[in-house]
């Protein structure tokens, strides 16, 4: 399972950040701009997560990062990133499970929503 994946994206670059946006907090996940051209993504109780870890169910807390820059053609680019290591420490082997599950499904989130705008060109997995 990937735990990098980068969107690269057509169009005027506010539009296509507030797309990917909107996609990713249609999901539950609230961000957190950290500056300028960084979020980061989180969902769920950081205490609950502590005593309860994986058996949290939806309260387990997750953290997921989205970084945007502009590549060499002027294309925007959205770096979706989890903590595999945060995850496992949270939750042991369920854990790391569930992260890589909500991941996906804001990967896949993701995909639909910039297809649907027109604005999807290519994505690449980085790791």
């Amino acid at each position: 399972m990937a735990s990098v994946i980068e969107f690269l994206l057509t169009g005027e670059h506010t539009v296509a950040r507030d797309v990917v946006l909107g996609a990713i907090t249609a999901n539950g996940f609230a961000a957190r701009p950290t500056d300028d051209w960084r979020y980061e993504l989180s969902r769920g109780n950081k205490r609950t997560s502590f005593w309860l870890g994986a058996m949290a169910g939806s309260k387990f807390y997750l953290t997921f990062s989205l970084d945007f820059s502009v590549d060499i053609s002027g294309a925007l680019v959205a770096r979706l990133s989890r903590d595999v290591v945060g995850s496992a420490l949270r939750g042991g082997a369920i854990g790391v499970g569930v992260a890589s599950t909500e991941f996906q499904i804001v990967v896949d989130s993701v995909g639909a929503a910039t297809s649907g705008a027109a604005i999807y060109s290519a994505d690449r997995v980085i790791s």
